[in-house]
């Protein structure tokens, strides 16, 4: 489809134009809890040569604390945690704890895991309980969903972790979650048919529900999963797959949801390094190639903290200051934490409710 319907748009790029800073691949906090997805490619993290290095650079630039590893068809969850040793040696009082429960997925991470699930028997979608010490507990739901023109299964997929969480949510069952433990599902759901899969997955709202039971909303607030906006550090693309010689576009495949009731987001991106400039790539360790050396889907990743969003802090900037009227001032919102909705009052008996609107006085 195109817009407008008939005729054409313009834009005219002018000198001065705002360019989206550059994102650190860094925690803003060491006591971030960082969370990756990463579909390896056919057991790529076995493959060697130039695809061994181009991980070990990813994986060292990115460091997480708990790795969602897809695709691992041929390896066991052994395999991957040596490989990650490999890659990230532990220090002291360190280790690496894996499991694997489906076909394809392995959780690797350094918090132990109390308890794991095969949320739905022959498919590839695996949940983990994770012991976080003095933080608590985190449920870790880790999913490969079926590729392709497989919609009627990936459905299956979203309805059943729909029916697993109202289980985790509620006393008894196959899993009892304590009230308010945060829930963070990821990896690659091949999304590229119908949008009802990413709808029941959001809201809770069951297709089949005489097969996985009544509709529940995945966070402990009666809400949707939260669904971040993420983006290349370096470009305004969100893309996690591309392949420049396939007739398939460049897509955002896999994913990172949460409960943002009880835990928030911090830094979080897609490890894209072609669209790295240079300082950034010169920083970290990275060479522009890396993404695709090392496997066909860019790595996503998530900082948490615990804990429910922070509240706005209002803030705000203006341009000019002063003038002679009738003049226009530009106003920019400069709040803190979260912002859903403005309310300006320029003291002239004019409002606005717009995020950066431009008010003439008079």
């Amino acid at each position: 489809d195109l817009a407008p319907s008939s005729g054409s748009l313009g834009y005219t790029f002018a000198a001065g134009s705002e360019v989206e800073p550059s994102l650190s691949l860094a925690r803003e906090d060491p006591g971030h809890i960082r969370v990756a997805a990463w579909n390896v490619q056919n057991d790529g993290l076995f493959d060697g040569g130039s695809a061994e290095d181009a991980q070990g650079r990813l994986l060292d630039a990115v460091d997480p604390d708990v790795l969602i590893v897809n695709e691992a068809w041929n390896s066991s969850a052994s395999d991957v945690k040596s490989k990650i040793e490999q890659h990230l040696p532990s220090g002291a009082g360190e280790t690496w704890y894996a499991i694997k429960r489906d076909s394809g997925n392995v959780i690797v991470s350094r918090y132990p895991i109390l308890n794991s699930w095969e949320v739905n028997p022959g498919y590839r979608i695996t949940a983990v309980k994770l012991d976080l010490g003095a933080q608590g507990e985190m449920l870790l739901v880790a999913c490969h969903w079926r590729c392709c023109t497989a919609d009627a299964d990936r459905q299956e997929e979203a309805d059943s972790i729909i029916e697993f969480l109202n289980d985790a949510r509620a006393p008894g069952g196959a899993i009892t979650l304590d009230e308010g433990t945060p829930i963070v599902l990821g990896g690659d759901l091949n999304l590229v048919g119908w949008r009802r899969q990413l709808d029941t997955i959001v809201t809770g709202d069951i297709v089949n529900e005489g097969a996985y039971g009544p509709d529940g909303a995945p966070d402990w607030d009666g809400g949707d999963f939260a669904t971040p906006r993420p983006r290349h550090p370096d470009g305004r693309v969100g893309y996690t797959w591309r392949n420049d010689f396939s007739s398939y576009l460049p897509g955002l495949l896999d994913w990172i949801l949460y409960t943002d009731s009880v835990i928030s987001l911090q830094n979080h991106y897609i490890v894209e390094t072609r669209t790295m400039l240079p300082a950034t790539r010169a920083t970290t360790g990275l060479d522009s190639l890396d993404t695709i050396w090392a496997s066909d889907h860019a790595m996503r990743v998530a900082d948490f903290t615990l804990g429910g969003p922070a509240a706005p802090e209002a803030a705000f900037g203006l341009a000019p200051g002063t003038g002679c009227a009738p003049f226009d001032v530009a106003f920019t919102d400069q709040s803190l934490n979260d912002v859903s909705s403005w309310q300006w009052d320029f003291g002239d008996g004019n409002q606005s409710t717009l995020s950066d609107p431009l008010h003439t006085y008079t």
